[in-house]
């Protein structure tokens, strides 16, 4: 079963200039009054919003974290339908859910093909899962990970959800003080919390939220999600053995803290094929422009510069104004460098050994052309229409708005 991570970070300011004459027109539309600042009073800090499938058609749908508990709008493909609870829980009010305290995601945790709800509440971690039109009431699965079973706190212990064994269940992986805990999913519950590296840890390596990134992608291409963290000296790996995680070794000495002077408040640093080999590649937003070192699957390349652009000089990108991520924006299997800048939308193709210069997609969804802010108004890439294309969704004041991707596979 082929999968896709979708990530939402931080991006910069190019010209009007860029835009080529003969690139394909990219346009923008209101699909849904709702989801947005003042259609609903949805909150950054409040209202978390996400796009996955839901229904399992292939299409992502739109989801919502609310006062009153988790609402959907799924996709038809030209449009959301008009917004639905399907489960009144997950909430600000529905469960007093807090987004400092209380992380939730969707991930597929049975395996059936459709995303479901994981929230990391005080007492542990509940699941909904999804029935394609509504999700199941909110179980306990595991007694961990959560406020106070367990301590966790999400300035000091990041929790993510990967698929670590292969079984095309997602998994809980959470980095605690000691290091990695797993929960493997069994399809109905989560198995009980288990050390698979003494590492990675605020205590165990003196990892911190604030500098020292952690993430979880496929960098040997086994279908399990291997350990990625940019230390101080660089980025270090772990790869899945799918019981456990195999000591930090040192892929690259670069993108660090210390390795490049690497500051998370300045260079975004991701995690995405570029090269469509299979293997997650390292992709980082310098002050000069993009860097990527090429997975092997036993290390990473040397750092090479793809593209002069959306860099903290290079084009003046800023974390707290411009978001930058990856997503194949043509359908060819490799990840493209998108990013939302002062004047709008650009994105760069991936031509596997580099990227191309900037091209000007769209005059909206930027900072000065339409007024968009990163605490106000979430934006993301994901493929809405079933083309094999990612698209671009934002949520502004009005509602959510669509740009569909007009690129040739």
């Amino acid at each position: 079963m082929q999968k896709k991570l979708l990530t939402t970070l931080g991006l910069t300011v190019l010209t009007s200039s860029a835009l080529a004459a003969d690139a394909p027109a990219w346009t923008s539309s209101l699909w849904l009054n709702s989801f947005g600042y003042n259609a609903g009073g949805w909150r950054v800090d409040q209202h978390p919003r996400v796009l996955a499938d839901v229904n399992g058609d292939g299409l992502a749908d739109v989801v919502g974290f609310a006062h009153s508990g988790v609402v959907v709008a799924t996709s038809t493909g030209s449009g959301f339908s008009t917004p639905s609870t399907w489960v009144e829980s997950f909430g600000y009010k529905a469960g007093g859910w807090r987004i400092g305290v209380h992380p939730r995601m969707l991930a597929d945790v049975n395996g059936d093909g459709l995303a479901d709800v994981v929230g990391f509440a005080s007492d542990g971690v509940y699941v909904s899962t999804s029935t394609s039109t509504g999700f199941s009431a909110p179980q306990l699965w595991v007694t961990s990970y959560g406020y106070k079973a367990g301590g966790w706190r999400v300035d000091l212990h990041p929790r993510m959800m990967a698929d670590v064994n292969g079984d095309g269940k997602a998994d809980v992986v959470g980095f605690a003080t000691d290091g990695v805990y797993v929960s493997l999913s069994t399809g109905n519950s989560f198995k009980a919390p288990v050390l698979w590296v003494n590492d990675y840890g605020y205590a165990a390596g003196g990892w911190r939220v604030g500098k020292d990134p952690r993430m979880m992608a496929d960098v040997n291409g086994d279908g399990k999600a291997d350990v990625v963290g940019f230390g101080g000296a660089g980025v270090y790996v772990s790869l899945s053995t799918g019981t456990s995680f195999s000591a930090p070794s040192l892929w690259v000495n670069a993108f660090g803290y210390n390795a490049g002077q690497w500051r998370v408040e300045k260079h975004p640093r991701m995690m995405a094929d570029v090269n469509g080999d299979g293997r997650a590649d390292v992709v980082g937003f310098g002050n000069a422009g993009v860097y990527v070192s090429l997975s092997t699957g036993s290390g990473f390349s040397q750092p090479s510069k793809w593209v002069s652009q959306y860099g903290y000089d290079a084009g003046q990108w800023r974390v707290e104004k411009h978001p930058r991520m990856m997503a194949d924006v043509n359908g060819d299997g490799k990840a493209d460098i998108v990013g939302f800048a002062d004047d709008g939308a650009y994105y760069s193709l991936s031509q596997k050994t580099s990227f191309a210069a900037p091209v000007h997609a769209i005059k909206q969804f930027g900072y000065n052309e339409e007024g968009w802010r990163i605490d106000k108004h979430p934006r993301m890439m994901a493929d809405i229409d079933g083309d094999g294309k990612a698209d671009i969704v934002g949520f502004a004041n009005n509602g959510v708005h669509v740009s569909l991707s007009p690129l040739a596979k």
